[in-house]
């Protein structure tokens, strides 16, 4: 629970200072991924799957990993490579994206 409520101030963080900039658009989920974990962003795999889930239009939606946690399990399950997180950190970002919906 602890954990969760630290991912959820880290990604409403993300979006607070921005200003009036648009999210950046992708048009698979995969590439938001790989932008925000892969290219030195820093975040884990969890912060990374919460950012493209909440913060970034995918195929012109947003959010864009469904309307509960067991949407966003399939969606990941669809869209994200296997490699890129494991189950616990999938569940652990599903659970609190549907927090923040």
């Amino acid at each position: 629970m602890h954990r969760t409520v630290l991912l959820a101030t880290l990604v409403l963080g993300f979006g607070v200072g921005c200003g009036e900039d648009e999210p950046e658009a992708f048009p698979a989920y995969q590439d938001c991924f790989d932008k925000f974990y892969d290219f030195g962003r820093g975040l884990t795999p969890t912060e990374s799957i919460l950012e493209c889930c909440l913060l970034h239009p995918i195929d012109d939606q947003m959010p864009a990993c469904g309307a509960d946690m067991p949407a966003c399990i399939n969606y990941l399950t669809n869209n994200l490579n296997q490699t890129s997180a494991s189950f616990v950190e999938v569940q652990e970002a599903c659970e609190t994206y549907a927090n923040q919906l």
